[in-house]
């Protein structure tokens, strides 16, 4: 058995972080991994996923923007470089069975439809400025905002489909959730959680070049203490400390903090049991459904269209596609998609070759007969991975904000929480996951500065 001051379960962006500032006040760590590698939910693409050569496909979080203060300051001092993710051109929108393009954020909607849409959507935002993203169970109408899903509310308020339409775009490209999934508040605490409108509006303007799990390896490298690459089994915690446990190794330190998608911590074993509302808590906390696709051509033949490689669909497999083309004069293209929720469920019933036929049928509706032909084609289901159980993060059901998330947050004795889920700013994002890791190590070195066995 090793001795540390505190041990760290999970090697995100939020454990790695934490462990870094817990060192960094003089404190030792050791930091648990179940899988062979850093990084969680972030993940670039290798030669064995068929990536090609020189290109950092990013098969899980991607996109950082200015209001991401943290990451945007570690990406800086890692030494990693940022590229701009928008390009001239006109998007393309799936509605209502049909293909239009336009240019600007404003969908190609006729104008009753528009009409519906921009109305219902300065309502939401003026209901979103009374949900506080640091306890949202808190607003004056929180019982009734979370006592519905948010497709029950848009049935009430929108007046035509194709308005709705657009809200389920949002919704499911951003929760990777169907919209009667999700309740009403959880909906509007994820809007503010995100900080102003322009936060919220710039926060994918800009890719790592390295790939977004460069940063959590560049981390990494920074920690001194060990990084144990196997599964926690257990955690014990008595009057003196806390005893973790892995399959062929055992850490007594003072405190520990659990980083790790909420229906994996389920999966551990607490001496003495967790808190009924902890374990409560842990099991309404499902994380969303996706697959997240990299197609990559021999030249980013939409923009000879008049395409910017943006794509968003209602129907259909994919749901929201980007042009990840690289710059420095690499001439391959790169159109990243999106399939969510209810899509990403029903294609992960098939097997690898229904998987990518669907896909290509998907891209070639919004682009047209060049994209049938990928030079490489790499799909991650997020949902078939053992150590994550979905992405992007977990998402709130009617009635689990109001009724068990006022503890989020809350250690149990000398078991502390973190990973994005915890965040009340940019939850569900890298950043989010980062500012987790630094409240966690505050916390836990507020309560012992030191080890005794």
């Amino acid at each position: 058995m090793t001795s540390v001051d505190y041990a760290v379960v999970g090697a995100g962006l939020a454990g790695l972080k934490a462990a870094l500032d817990l060192e960094q006040r003089g404190a030792t760590v050791t930091v648990y991994e179940a899988r062979d590698r850093v990084g969680g939910r972030t993940l670039t693409g290798t030669s064995s996923m068929g990536a090609p050569e020189g290109l950092a496909l990013d098969m899980g979080a991607q996109w950082i923007g200015p209001g991401q203060r943290v990451i945007m300051d570690l990406v800086g001092r890692l030494g990693l470089h940022t590229e701009e993710t928008s390009y001239p051109g006109k998007s393309a929108w799936a509605i209502d069975g049909q293909i239009r393009h336009a240019k600007g954020s404003i969908p190609p909607l006729p104008p009753l439809a528009l009409a519906d849409l921009l109305y219902n959507g300065m309502k939401l935002i003026s209901m979103r400025r009374r949900v506080p993203p640091g306890a949202p169970w808190s607003a004056r109408r929180a019982g009734e905002w979370d006592g519905i899903d948010l497709e029950s509310w848009a049935d009430r308020h929108f007046r035509t489909s194709r308005a709705k339409d657009i809200l389920r775009i949002l919704v499911t490209g951003n929760l990777a959730v169907e919209m009667n999934e999700v309740s009403l508040l959880a909906f509007l605490f994820d809007q503010a959680a995100t900080g102003s409108w322009k936060e919220s509006q710039s926060s994918e303007d800009y890719r790592v070049t390295e790939g977004t799990q460069e940063i959590s390896v560049r981390l990494a490298r920074q920690v001194r203490g060990e990084i144990v690459h196997e599964p926690v089994v257990a955690i014990d915690q008595d009057d003196d400390g806390v005893t973790v446990h892995g399959p062929s190794s055992e850490t007594r330190c003072r405190r520990v903090a659990v980083s790790v998608p909420p229906p994996l911590a389920l999966s551990l074993t607490f001496r003495p049991e967790l808190p009924r509302e902890r374990v409560q808590l842990l099991e309404h906390l499902p994380l969303g459904s996706s697959i997240k696709v990299q197609a990559v051509y021999e030249r980013p033949f939409w923009r000879e269209l008049g395409l910017n490689g943006e794509a968003m669909a209602s129907d259909g497999c994919v749901a929201l596609t980007y042009d990840s083309s690289p710059h420095g004069g690499d001439p391959r293209g790169v159109i990243t998609a999106l399939v969510v929720a209810d899509q990403a469920r029903r294609l992960a019933t098939l097997d690898r070759t229904a998987q990518e036929h669907q896909v290509i049928d998907a891209l070639e509706r919004l682009y047209g007969r060049p994209a049938r032909t990928p030079t490489a084609l790499l799909l991650q289901d997020w949902q078939a991975e053992q150590w994550s159980t979905g992405c992007y993060s977990s998402y709130f059901a009617p009635g689990v904000l109001t009724t068990w998330c006022y503890a989020i947050r809350e250690p149990c004795g000398r078991v502390h929480w973190c990973g994005t889920e915890t965040s009340p700013e940019w939850n569900g994002y890298m950043e989010g996951a980062l500012r987790s890791g630094i409240r966690v190590a505050a916390e836990m070195a507020g309560h012992e500065t030191s080890v005794s066995t």
